[in-house]
């Protein structure tokens, strides 16, 4: 059993869990279905759907990753995988408390920011000027408090809840003969690789006899002068 985990009260912890499901190939799409209609209907929980895939390929296979209540990890992998085989599992653990410790001061000196610039706004003796670049800062204050709410709720979420990744995997088939029916199926491809290999093999060495034979002739004469002469 894969279980959902909580941090204890006051810590930032977020956690990830991987679980890998060996199942029969034409179940795979059925059962990653199944998986994002229980995650998007909250049969077990507050539950949303990051991402979801299928190869139908060679080696058919699925992915699909929730992001999911810690109570709700268990049910979720045991309707994954029931009737199939969990071949992998793990879980990750990441402390947040830097991260959340740092959007905090971030959000709260934009915060003061934004309120300095605000009390500007009521003064009556700025000039054109100064009130659009008042203006300007203040929006961008504003963006900058946005990205650091947007922040904070993401990190809220990770802490809150957890993220799941189901592979979903067919065992490979294979059997003894499976070597040799592959070995002859690949002899034209081989076939053709050895003979490029050859015509390459031939071409390079082709200049090479070209000038040693020439020599060989040249060396052969010399040899039989040399030894009339004697």
């Amino acid at each position: 059993a894969v279980a959902g985990e909580s941090g204890k009260p006051g810590s930032a912890m977020a956690y990830t869990h991987n679980v890998t499901v060996d199942l029969a190939e034409n179940q795979i799409a059925a059962r990653l279905d199944s998986v994002r209609e229980a995650c998007s209907s909250g049969r077990h929980g507050s539950c949303a759907l990051l991402y979801s895939e299928v190869f139908s390929s060679d080696y058919p296979r699925g992915q699909v990753t929730l992001r999911i209540v810690p109570e709700g990890v268990a049910p979720m992998v045991a309707m994954a995988a029931e009737g199939a085989h969990v071949s992998a599992r793990s879980t990750r653990a990441e402390d947040l408390s830097t991260a959340v410790a740092d959007t905090q001061r971030q959000k709260a000196q934009l915060t003061r920011e934004h309120e300095r610039l605000l009390a500007f706004q009521d003064r009556k003796d700025l000039q054109v000027g100064e009130l659009i670049a008042l203006a300007s800062a203040l929006a961008s204050v504003e963006t900058s408090l946005q990205q650091t709410e947007q922040t904070t709720t993401d990190q809220q979420q990770r802490i809150e809840s957890n993220q799941l990744t189901i592979h979903f995997t067919a065992p490979a088939n294979t059997s003894r003969w499976e070597p040799i029916a592959d070995a002859f199926t690949n002899v034209p491809a081989s076939l053709a690789d050895g003979i490029a290999e050859a015509v390459e093999m031939f071409a390079f060495s082709l200049p090479f006899v070209l000038i040693a034979f020439p020599l060989a002739l040249l060396w052969r004469w010399l040899w039989r002068r040399v030894t009339a002469q004697r």
